[in-house]
């Protein structure tokens, strides 16, 4: 009894809006820790069984790429090889008998999670590729981050490298998702530390 507790205490299932069943899987978008969530909705013939667009929405906000040739290939296959169909950037499964819906849950997620890991399996080209969480404050960190570092790649006497603004905006590394401080603390190594171009726009003599 004390497995079967166990293992029944690794799903986290939530009643939505509508009727819609959130159910949180154990398995997790590799390299995250945000686990694979799978929706279950009542239909007219039964009961669709979805992702809810997270995988697709994850990957593209790690910096993966959705329309990379592994993950097409993987999609072509998908709809000649498995009951989950893939529509609008969603991966769904439709089933019309209730003893179905739990199998369907762990193959929605199964999908879920290998998207994820085709899509961010790309060569790291630069530092907007970070893996974040998929909380709505990393995301506003993240999106400060990028505006910023675009305003510092041409620096200038107008366009300055950190203003008194932005430097009272800023979050202090430490306070960033774990996921976030990993990746910039091995960009930016000590060895590794740009050095500044010279500006010639209002030279100071």
């Amino acid at each position: 009894m004390n497995i079967k507790n166990d293992i029944c205490a690794l799903f986290e299932a939530y009643q939505d809006e509508h009727g819609v069943l959130r159910v949180v899987t154990p398995l997790e978008y590799s390299g995250t820790s945000d686990r694979v969530i799978v929706r279950v909705r009542p239909s007219a013939s039964g009961f669709r069984i979805d992702d809810n667009g997270e995988a697709a929405f994850l990957a593209s906000l790690a910096g993966g790429d959705m329309g990379a040739r592994p993950v097409q290939r993987w999609i072509e296959d998908l709809r000649g090889t498995s009951s989950v169909s893939w529509e609008d950037e969603t991966l769904i499964a439709q089933v019309n008998d209730e003893r179905l819906v739990a199998p369907y849950i762990f193959s929605v997620a199964e999908a879920a999670q290998q998207l994820y890991v085709l899509a961010t399996a790309l060569p790291e080209k630069s530092m907007r590729n970070v893996i974040v969480g998929s909380s709505a404050c990393s995301r506003q960190k993240y999106a400060s981050y990028v505006a910023m570092k675009n305003q510092a790649d041409q620096p200038d006497d107008d366009n300055p490298e950190w203003t008194d603004e932005t430097t009272a905006r800023a979050d202090r590394i430490d306070d960033l998702p774990q996921s976030l401080q990993d990746k910039l603390r091995r960009a930016v190594h000590p060895h590794n530390a740009p050095t500044p171009d010279a500006t010639t726009k209002n030279p100071r003599h």
